[in-house]
């Protein structure tokens, strides 16, 4: 226990070569609070594409099952309907990258 307590307190009061800026968090990496608002934004742009993925899949599979059913051609509106989702959402995911990349740069 008395040694986990010195060591605790040598390495509050330790110097690690860091100027007063460093030591206290300030630029270190980068500010907290601009990168707070950044790191949500990306992350909600990250969790959209899930949406987005699973309703063009869906959104294909419902209505090329009704196409299907209507014109009694199954499975060939289904299939088409549900890769023209996939596609559609890999290009959404290429975009979503281009433009968090594209913001990374500057």
């Amino acid at each position: 226990m008395r040694q986990n307590l010195r060591l605790i307190k040598s390495l509050e009061t330790a110097d690690f070569g860091l100027n007063e800026a460093e030591a206290s968090g300030d630029g270190l990496f980068f500010n907290k609070k601009d990168s707070d608002s950044e790191t949500y934004r990306i992350l909600g742009s990250i969790g959209s594409f899930g949406f987005t993925t699973a309703g063009a899949i869906a959104g294909g599979y419902f209505l090329g099952s009704y196409l299907d059913n209507k014109f009694n051609t199954p499975p060939w509106f289904l299939l088409s309907l549900i890769i023209l989702g996939i596609v559609a959402s890999f290009i959404e995911f290429f975009k979503l990258i281009k433009k968090l990349s594209g913001e990374n740069k500057q």
